[in-house]
């Protein structure tokens, strides 16, 4: 009620919004090690940006619960890149010592 019905239009976009960058990720990252990580992430940013919100605004509202949400979520967004990363570092590794200082 506070928020009118311009506040629940926008909170219904940006929460679409969130959830279908973050599906993006999840979807790109399926087969590797960070799947099951990504998932859990975005099941937990849907549970609270759509069930528990139009329960009670309560949940959003909790500054714990909130604080996990954009932590969680700029973790998901980065784990493309630390998949990368962890796999350049593996590969670097199977490569003797004495040729990787050739590269």
């Amino acid at each position: 009620m506070e928020m009118g019905i311009l506040g629940l239009i926008l909170w219904i976009v940006v929460s679409v919004a969130i959830l279908l960058s973050a599906w993006k990720v999840v979807r790109g990252l399926k087969g590797s090690a960070w799947f099951p990580l990504a998932f859990m992430i975005l099941l937990f940013a849907f549970v609270l940006l759509l069930p528990m919100t139009f329960v009670s605004m309560g949940g959003y509202q909790d500054f714990i619960l909130n604080a996990y949400l954009w932590l969680l979520l700029g973790i998901l967004f980065r784990l493309p890149k630390l998949a990368i990363s962890a796999q350049a570092s593996t590969d670097i590794s199977s490569v003797p010592t004495a040729q990787r200082w050739v590269r």
